[in-house]
């Protein structure tokens, strides 16, 4: 359904892709079952395999396994063919603290020389989450050329790259990820609202290569059958700012019009 929302023709190999939203509102979930796609353009040798790097900045390998054994994954697997098994997810440990920013790319570059020795193509990357990147290490947040380094890099190797993003009002300065979003070929904001009394979770997508998106919200549900996107209520608004929120309404009795 993700695919219909984006449009024809809205990403291709080595494309940029941001998920920009709070904490909570499904990204981590969407960022994981892009790993396990794959891209058909991108065909590995004759004995190598599709890969994918997934660089979860904050968890661990024990998380990330807990997590590609969920019924929303298993569920996801079931409906589609195509998909990368776990041994196909490479989870990359990306040292925090007073790290230099070359050092990122020496571990990165390591992982794709490894890829093509073995003949196998790494066609898709994941980064969560740039906010605790750009918390834990001083010297990339302080780096003003490394987001514009990094997406170099990563499209240079054609792999086409997911980028989770937060949208706290404390990173809204943020040259990082200001960066990042700018030059992303695809854009998709998710919020968290309290609507009828319960939480619910909006997509938009904000903008792609050809610009062919669905302009509407959506709802954006995880259940044991995975996630699924449904349309969301005419009572939802898009504000100036691009955040989703609910129309004020007001019930008029029969006195209020008397």
């Amino acid at each position: 359904r993700l695919d219909e929302v984006l449009g024809k023709d809205a990403i291709f190999p080595g494309d940029i892709i941001v998920l920009r939203g709070e904490e909570g509102s499904f990204k981590s979930h969407i960022g994981l079952l892009f790993s396990i796609g794959l891209d058909i353009s991108r065909r590995p040798g004759p004995h190598g395999i599709r890969r994918s790097l997934l660089l979860p900045i904050g968890d661990n390998q024990v998380t990330i396994d807990k997590l590609l054994d969920s019924s929303f994954v298993h569920a996801h697997r079931a409906r589609h063919q195509r998909c990368k098994g776990d041994n196909q997810i490479t989870v990359v440990d990306i040292p925090v603290g007073y790290v230099q920013p070359g050092l990122v790319f020496q571990i990165l570059e390591r992982e794709f020389e490894k890829a093509r020795g073995q003949g196998d193509v790494i066609d898709r990357v994941i980064i969560d989450n740039i906010s605790h990147w750009e918390m834990s290490c001083p010297f990339m947040r302080e780096d003003e050329t490394f987001a514009d380094t990094l997406i170099e890099f990563l499209r240079r190797q054609q792999a086409t790259t997911l980028l989770i993003c937060s949208a706290h009002p404390a990173h809204q300065n943020s040259v990082l990820q200001t960066s990042l979003i700018d030059d992303a070929n695809t854009l998709i904001d998710f919020h968290r609202i309290e609507f009828r009394g319960a939480q619910r979770v909006i997509l938009r997508v904000v903008k792609t290569r050809a610009m062919r998106h669905k302009a509407e919200s959506f709802d954006v549900m995880l259940t044991d059958d995975g996630l699924q996107l449904g349309t969301s209520s005419k009572l939802l608004r898009v504000g100036t700012s691009g955040e989703v929120r609910p129309v004020r309404t007001r019930l008029y009795l029969h006195e209020e019009n008397m």
